[in-house]
């Protein structure tokens, strides 16, 4: 009588969720004006009239938080990338 083999099959393997970093992004508005906003918040951070009031904003928040900033132009390209994160 042959004896079952428990470890005859594949171990299960855990999978575990990537970890999302949080950033910072300027985002133009359809119209006129610019966007902050955070990408785990439910809601914008900040609407300014000018892209270098959003730029201002978005920076200073990512510098405080040590987070990623990405800013886009007013036709929906990604123009810059800055990163405030600390490496450990």
């Amino acid at each position: 009588m042959k004896s079952k083999n428990s470890h005859s099959r594949s171990p299960k393997v855990k999978k575990v969720p990537a970890k999302v970093s949080t950033i910072q992004y300027v985002l133009p508005l359809g119209g006129n004006g610019w966007l902050v906003r955070d990408n785990k918040a439910a809601k914008f951070t900040e609407i300014t009239d000018n892209k270098r009031e959003a730029v201002s904003i978005a920076r200073h928040i990512a510098k405080n938080k040590k987070i990623e900033l990405v800013i886009y132009g007013r036709d929906g390209n990604e123009e810059k990338r800055e990163n405030y994160a600390v490496a450990n």
